[in-house]
């Protein structure tokens, strides 16, 4: 009786491994099967036959005659005459000329700063970058203030703050100062 109980409960363990367990390829097959039959591949054979020769165009650019003024002036794409009169009055060299007074003006400060360091920079970046030579460096405890020109008309000082701008000096701002009057 023991015998008749073992051999019926292994052959019960076995029939239920074997009905509980399936083939992983079977199942795998079918469902590479369902998504060939899905998905049917075209082949499409693409010529280049466009011919782009006709639509280039020849580019000619016409070079001006380059001075030394002209590369300082950072006024990109404007072909007014009358900015063109107003660079060439603010080309003067100051340190030429004699300062004769003092008179309520304008100027342009570029940054305030605490740090001399960055201050000598920015007034050396200003200076070649511009045809200003004109650049102060104020210390006004505790701030370091990069001031440009000498302006007795709030119009000029705008000009170099348009042209700062564009070169990237966003903070730039006009100030009330006393300015310099050069003869």
């Amino acid at each position: 009786m023991k015998l008749f109980i073992y051999f019926t409960s292994l052959s019960l363990i076995t029939l239920l491994i074997y009905s509980c367990g399936t083939s992983t390829s079977s199942r795998y097959e079918k469902k590479e099967e369902e998504v060939e039959k899905k998905k049917p591949v075209k082949k499409v054979e693409i010529s280049e036959d466009f011919d782009i020769t006709p639509y280039r165009t020849k580019i000619e650019i016409k070079e001006k005659e380059k001075t030394i003024q002209q590369d300082l002036i950072p006024w990109y794409g404007y072909e007014d005459d009358s900015l063109k009169e107003a660079e060439n009055e603010s080309l003067e060299i100051i340190p030429d000329s004699t300062e004769v007074s003092t008179a309520s003006g304008f100027r342009v400060e570029v940054i305030s700063t605490d740090d001399l360091e960055e201050a000598n920079s920015i007034r050396s970046e200003i200076y070649f970058k511009t045809n200003q030579k004109a650049v102060y460096i104020i210390f006004d405890p505790p701030f370091y203030r990069v001031q440009v020109g000498d302006f007795l008309n709030r119009e000029e000082a705008n000009q170099l703050l348009f042209k700062l701008n564009q070169m990237g000096y966003t903070n730039a701002r006009v100030i009330q100062e006393t300015v310099n009057v050069y003869q």
